[in-house]
This record gives structure tokens, C-alpha cells and sequence, in this order.
């Protein structure tokens, strides 16, 4: 059975956290309301923008000034602290593309999102389940390279 998308998490976390710690959402919406983001993880594209009704994420590409793009793992890694986003950026496994004022901006958004996050107890359980997933994707990603192919032996 396919995961989640990563489409279905990000606008389950965004409708928690609106519910949840809705002056954070409005923080984070402030902060990213001039800063149009298109995100591509694995095979997913997604165009991030908001405004004074909040954040709006679809699937597709969009008139973003901050271009982000990575993998379902690296986010895992992330989020476990596994490595740091400076670390991810220098090993060529996280690309931004934006001008240093449209990526600050950003940053300081993330950072809003996630003192917002902290204080929902509902968060971590959502972070968890798709940090498992992804573990159990690579997981058998990484058996079924493994396998012997049909009618070659060991």
C-alpha cells in the first residue's frame, strides 16, 4: 500500500497547526505571504503560497521565489536530527534556489512553523507515522535491490 503523499501530509500538518496553534499558523502565513515556494520532493511537485487567509498548497509548479528540492529520506533525517539543513545543503542532498533576503524569509518561517508545531502534543504523532513510513519505504527499497534476480544463484 502507497504512503501518503507528501501533498496529503504537508496540508494534514498545515490544517492541524491552523486548528491547533492558530497564531502560529497566521505567523507562518505573515512570513511566507511574499515568499511563493515550490517544493520538489522525490517525484512530487508542490507550489506553496500564502496569504491573509493562510497557507495554500497544491500539487504542481508555481510562481515561487524559493525553490526547494529533496527526498522523502532526507526529510526523515531531518526531522530525527540525523543532520543539520546546513549539512544537507553542503552534501548536495537539500538544493535552494532563491535570493538570501527570500531564503531568510523562509527560514524564519520554518522556525514559526515549528515553535507552532511544538506546542500541538497531536504533531509529534503525525511526524512520527511519516518518518516510519519513509524508514519502511527505504527499508524495502533497499530488499528488493538486494534480492538475487529470477534464475541466478547466490
Amino acid at each position: 500500500m502507497p504512503e501518503p503523499s507528501v501533498f496529503e501530509e504537508l496540508r494534514r500538518a498545515n490544517a492541524l497547526l491552523a486548528r491547533e496553534a492558530e497564531a502560529a499558523y497566521r505567523d507562518v502565513a505573515e512570513r511566507l505571504a511574499r515568499v511563493p515556494v515550490v517544493i520538489r520532493v522525490d517525484d512530487e511537485v508542490l507550489f506553496v503560497r500564502a496569504s491573509a487567509r493562510g497557507i495554500d498548497v497544491r500539487r504542481g509548479p508555481g510562481p515561487a521565489r524559493v525553490e526547494i528540492a529533496t527526498t522523502r529520506a532526507l526529510l526523515a533525517d531531518l526531522l530525527e536530527g540525523e543532520l543539520s539543513v546546513l549539512d544537507a545543503v553542503v552534501n548536495g542532498r537539500l538544493f535552494l534556489r532563491g535570493s538570501v533576503d527570500d531564503l531568510l524569509a523562509l527560514e524564519r518561517a520554518i522556525g514559526a512553523y515549528l515553535h507552532g508545531a511544538i506546542r500541538v502534543p497531536r504533531f509529534e504523532s503525525l511526524l512520527a507515522a511519516f518518518v516510519a513510513a519513509t524508514r519502511r519505504e527505504r527499508l524495502a527499497s533497499e530488499i528488493a535491490h538486494e534480492r538475487p534476480k529470477a534464475g541466478c544463484s547466490p
